[in-house]
Formats: structure tokens, sequence, C-alpha cells
């Protein structure tokens, strides 16, 4: 199993759950089993184009995974995703 942690207002929209096991083996599959089961989570992490909103960033055991490699990037068992909101400032 693979975890996913979820920050609080993602939190919300999956029955109140941080951290949600899936069984995936793919980054990319691992949160389209995340939006199956919660689906009110899912336009909270992707936008119409099925791009992950720009205020989010994806972590693979504390690393940081490029846009790039979201849909291809290996699990193994014991992972851990992270979602983070990214703070702007100014």
């Amino acid at each position: 199993m693979v975890t996913i942690r979820l920050p609080e207002g993602l939190g919300k929209y999956c029955d109140g759950e941080r951290r949600v096991s899936v069984s995936a083996t793919t980054l990319g599959g691992a949160l389209a089993e995340l939006v199956s089961r919660y689906p009110s989570v899912g336009s909270r992490l992707f936008d119409s184009a099925g791009q992950l909103h720009v205020h989010l960033m994806v972590l693979c055991n504390e690393r940081a995974v490029p846009g790039s490699e979201l849909s291809s990037r290996e699990l193994v068992e014991g992972d851990e995703v992270g979602l983070v909101f990214l703070a702007g400032g100014g």
C-alpha cells in the first residue's frame, strides 16, 4: 500500500481523512484512486484540463515530483505521497 498525506484543506473533501491508503503502482494511479474514492476532491487537485493546480506540490517520500513525472512516476510498497499547498508571497 501507498499512503497519501493530505493537508487539512483537502482532507475535508475526503471525509476528514488526512491519510489515505491506496494500492496504485504509479503516482498518477494513486491520485486517480484518491479522486475515484472521493470525487469532490478532484476539482481541488486538477484544473479543467486535468493538470494539477499550480498552487499544489506533490511530494514522494518528502521529495518534490516535477509535474512532467506525475502520471508516470512509479511507486512501491510503503511509499508516502504528500500533497502540499504552495504559499504565495510578495
